[in-house]
């Protein structure tokens, strides 16, 4: 939907509506980090033999198997860090 269709129906202005989206774009990157996500899957404990173990300090741990998916890694990581 176009920003002209939409102002149609919600019954305003474009001009009202591009100032307005402009203020809140602007706060959003002034208050607050990009928020980002990643899909995790929690598997049962095993053990990390001859695997590598990321400390989080107090959020925990990451064990990563010698077999590890590169580009998951490096997204988990991206949200973690």
């Amino acid at each position: 939907m176009t920003q002209a269709a939409f102002c149609r129906q919600a019954g305003i202005s474009i001009k009202s509506f591009s100032r307005w989206r402009s203020v809140f774009a602007r706060e959003s990157s002034q208050s607050q980090p990009k928020v980002s996500f990643a899909k995790v899957e929690v598997q049962s404990p095993r053990s990390v033999e001859s695997g590598i173990r990321i400390a989080l300090s107090a959020q925990g741990h990451i064990d990563i198997a010698p077999d590890f998916d590169e580009a998951t890694l490096r997204r988990v990581l991206g949200v973690c860090i």
